[in-house]
Parts: C-alpha cells; sequence; structure tokens
C-alpha cells in the first residue's frame, strides 16, 4: 500500500512541515492512500496554500497503514507534534474537511 503525506512549501520549494488545518479540534493532518477523494483533498489543499503564497507537494510512503507511516516519520527523526490528529480519509474527520475546504475554495471557471 501506498499513503501519501501533504507537505507544505514556501514558494522556494522549502519544506515548511507538513500540511494541516487548523479546527475546533485542533490540528489536523490527512494522510491518506491515493484516490479520488485525496486527490480533491489535495487540489483544494493547494488552493488554500496558494492564496497564502505557499505550495502543497506529496510525500510518498510504502506503508500499511497511518500508524506505519507516522512509525516512518518518527523514525527518521522527524518529530510529530503531540497536538495534532493524524487522520486518513476513512476518519470521520476527514468528510468534514472536504466539505469545509469546498466552501472556502475559489470558484473554478
Amino acid at each position: 500500500m501506498s499513503y501519501c503525506a501533504p507537505l507544505l512549501l514556501d514558494q522556494n520549494g522549502k519544506i515548511l512541515g507538513f500540511f494541516g488545518l487548523h479546527t475546533n479540534q485542533g490540528s489536523i493532518v490527512v494522510i491518506a492512500e491515493r484516490g479520488p477523494r485525496f486527490d480533491e483533498f489535495l487540489h483544494l489543499a493547494a488552493e488554500l496554500a496558494k492564496a497564502d503564497g505557499k505550495k502543497v507537494s506529496v510525500r510518498e510512503f510504502k506503508a500499511t497503514s497511518l500508524a506505519a507511516v507516522l512509525r516512518t516519520i518518527q523514525s527518521a527523526g522527524v518529530p510529530l507534534r503531540e497536538a495534532t490528529k493524524y487522520i486518513d480519509d476513512s476518519d470521520p474527520l476527514f468528510e468534514a474537511i472536504l466539505t469545509s475546504l469546498r466552501r472556502e475554495a475559489p470558484p473554478r471557471l
């Protein structure tokens, strides 16, 4: 299986960290398998980042679960923020995030 994590980049392509969303439940980072719903999420995330002068990229991980991805990230020496919740696209919050991003996205022409 392959999971993808959205990365937030500055204008020069320097990685700033994971692309996360700030919600009433705290910061949330979505790490999920590539598919139509996650691709829509990435597109909407890129639009949101672009409005802030930033970019979104994707880092792919070969793993069997979200937990395995998080272990891989930690074993590489990248600290995970305790205050951040990491979810995949099966989490009910994912649909709420998509709905919110759809409302915030600029209209397509």
